[in-house]
């Protein structure tokens, strides 16, 4: 059931809309305008939502447990939206923006096998490079006659890894920030594969990042290793140029399928460019291009020019990228090993000493009130000053 909002969306309402991050849409509820100007004649959803995509939608879901939220700017499938307020609980959420997760409405009257998979996975997994799962919403609607079936995860403040990489980035990211980004990443797959089970889907558009530029994994396409014949199982997810070929071709999801996608994230933070990119008016394969570049140790033809670190560095990341996506996939690095390495190269490049300060000073501020702001400038001048920044 659609309904009136409880806020009105005027134009600061809209200014936080637009900032808040969000949701990975599979489908439009393209039923929700016709149906809310249906309920309530006085409701003028354009203006409220400024020009656009005529399929935007002013979208509310009623129950007990959930309240008000809007989506705003969709594009289609998988389609990145924004949503703003709370969705679950307002105790839970305190009025705070939260992603949302929409699957493909169920033709049947019971829930999808990904929407059980996920919530089912999700609601047993806690890490903090994992997104974290606030709830769901269940809903049948008498006018499409399917299951609405939506997740909801924690609000990421800075969107996801692809928003800062490339041309139409946000702003330059430091090679610190995209190496603890890669590292938050691989702790998060590793994790994952503790438990035997594979993501399907790595990729910087799933990876979100917090206020604080930690980065989380989100959009599960989860699957258990060793499920066998399932349905579940078999059926191929990931995206083009980073899903992994071996996986595409046996239709077997192993955790080295994530470890290949990895790979060609690497290579995405390390160039600056897509998993399929444009060379000379050709689309070509990054791996593919990369490869004989990183062999050669050319590392000024793949260097993302923006990106200010020693060439050895960019190096030695790329082989450990080029050696994520090798065949036969037995021969391929696990998520412990390359997180091991990635943590090697930091220690040894970016300082041993500095790093565990402030990771130490990080851990204090997660865990307790902040600290005087006189306090805090002094302890980071202090850190300045030992690694001579």
């Amino acid at each position: 059931m659609f309904v009136r909002p409880k806020f009105d969306a005027s134009s600061a309402d809209l200014q936080r809309s637009e900032r808040a991050i969000v949701c990975r849409a599979e489908r439009l509820l393209n039923d929700a305008s016709a149906e809310v100007k249906a309920a309530h004649p006085g409701i003028q959803l354009e203006s409220m939502l400024g020009e656009g995509d005529p399929r935007d939608v002013l979208c509310n879901r009623a129950s007990e447990d959930f309240v008000d939220f809007i989506i705003v700017g969709s594009q289609g499938k998988t389609a990145l939206t924004k949503a703003m307020r709370g969705s679950v609980s307002q105790h839970l959420l305190h009025h705070a923006p939260c992603p949302v997760l929409i699957y493909p409405p169920s033709r049947a009257k019971v829930l999808t096998n990904d929407f059980k998979r996920e919530v089912n996975e999700m609601a047993t997994k806690s890490h903090p490079n994992l997104v974290r799962l606030v709830g769901y919403c269940l809903d049948f609607s008498p006018v499409t006659e399917r299951m609405e079936q939506i997740v909801i995860y924690e609000f990421m403040a800075n969107g996801d890894l692809e928003q800062w990489i490339g041309p139409s980035a946000k702003e330059p990211l430091t090679i610190r920030q995209r190496l603890d980004i890669l590292i938050g990443m691989a702790r998060g797959l590793e994790y994952l594969h503790e438990f035997g089970v594979v993501h399907r889907d790595i990729k910087p558009a799933n990876v979100l990042l917090d206020d604080k530029m930690k980065a989380k994994l989100a959009d599960f396409g989860l699957v258990r290793h060793g499920e066998g014949t399932s349905v579940a199982a078999t059926r191929v997810m990931g995206t083009p140029g980073y899903v992994d070929p071996a996986y595409y071709k046996s239709q077997k999801a192993t955790p080295m399928a994530d470890v290949h996608s990895f790979g060609v994230v690497m290579l995405t933070v390390l160039t600056a460019r897509k998993a399929i990119c444009n060379l000379e008016s050709d689309q070509v394969n990054l791996k593919t291009w990369v490869t004989p570049l990183v062999a050669s140790s050319n590392v000024a033809a793949f260097k993302d020019p923006d990106l200010e670190a020693p060439d050895t560095m960019v190096l030695r990341m790329a082989r450990l990228a080029i050696s994520c996506t090798a065949m036969p996939t037995a021969t391929r690095p696990s998520m412990s090993r390359v997180l091991a390495e990635l943590m090697v190269i930091k220690d040894e490049f970016l300082g041993l000493e500095t790093n565990r300060m402030a990771e130490r000073i990080d851990r204090e501020l997660d865990a307790s009130t902040p600290q005087d702001f006189d306090g805090e400038l002094a302890r980071i001048a202090s850190i300045k000053s030992y690694s001579g920044m």
